[in-house]
Order: C-alpha cells, then sequence, then structure tokens
C-alpha cells in the first residue's frame, strides 16, 4: 500500500483495474484455445526421458530431473504452463493492486487488511485444490472445463 501511495501519482487505480481485465480477457481467451484446439499426441517421446530419478523414502518424496520440462505435465492435459499461471498472477495482481490504492486511499490499515488478504487467498485457494481434486476425475465436468476461461473473460469485461 505505501507503493501504491507513490505510484498513485501516475497510474490511477482505474487504469490498474483497466489493464487487469485486458490481462484476464487474454488469458481466458487463452484457456479457451486450450480447450478447443485439436487433440495433439499425449506421448512422451524417447528424448523426453527422466536423466535423474531421486528418492527420500523417509518423507515419501520423488524428484525426477527432466530432460524436456514439457514432459513435466504428468496429467497431459497440456492447459498447465508456466506463462499461464505467470499471466494470472499479473492479472489478479494488478486488481489487488487497483484495490489496495484504493485502500489507501480510504484510509485502511496497511497491516489488517494485508493479512486479511493472505488469510482469504490461502483459504479460496486451498478450497478451489480440494474441490479441483474431487471432481477432476468425474467425466461430466471434463465436458465443462472451458468455463473458466468463460468467467476469466466475464470477470476481464466487468473490470474494464
Amino acid at each position: 500500500m505505501t507503493i501504491g501511495h507513490v505510484i498513485e501519482s501516475f497510474l490511477s487505480p482505474q487504469a490498474a483495474e483497466s489493464l487487469g481485465g485486458i490481462l484476464l480477457i487474454l488469458l481466458g481467451a487463452w484457456v479457451l484455445y486450450q480447450f478447443f484446439r485439436p487433440e495433439k499426441s499425449k506421448d512422451v517421446l524417447p528424448h523426453e526421458k527422466t536423466i535423474v530419478n531421486f528418492e527420500i523414502k523417509s518423507l515419501g518424496l520423488v524428484i525426477n530431473i527432466l530432460q524436456k520440462p514439457m514432459a513435466a505435465d504428468f496429467d497431459k492435459s497440456g492447459t498447465i504452463t508456466g506463462i499461464e499461471a505467470f499471466m494470472l498472477g499479473l492479472a489478479l495482481s494488478l486488481d489487488a493492486f487497483g484495490a489496495g490504492i484504493g485502500a489507501a486511499m480510504l484510509g485502511y490499515s496497511p497491516g489488517y487488511l494485508a493479512a486479511a488478504v493472505a488469510a482469504m487467498s490461502s483459504l479460496f485457494v486451498f478450497a478451489g485444490m480440494k474441490i479441483g481434486t474431487i471432481f477432476s476425475h468425474s467425466s461430466w465436468v471434463q465436458r465443462f472445463s472451458f468455463i473458466p476461461g468463460l468467467l476469466l473473460i466475464v470477470i476481464g469485461i466487468w473490470k474494464i
């Protein structure tokens, strides 16, 4: 929020929110593209082999160092990529940036606000992961996996 006070002189909260909305729309379009694109072969090629397999049995930890990072997509969905995670994080942080500037202008306590945002973000990410794990194996849910892309686009349009 301190940085928000400094940056508010040259970037308005509306501009940050609009930029976040545009990024959400782009990310939603990418998710839809991933859903509707033609299916590619999901076999791991011979040159995409594991170089080192390290196991710590007492911790139940297995570490595989891969020759090709794309082979790390163990569920072979092709939709979880670093660029998607980066774009979503950037869009949401720009949205939160605009909200932080607004909260600073309203005089909210930075400490309490940061704690509340951290707690709620953690809660919703954890709940989303658990619910996603429960429903991920249902065939009827697989047919509706384009909905997150649509939701990102709708939220992006709403933010603009």
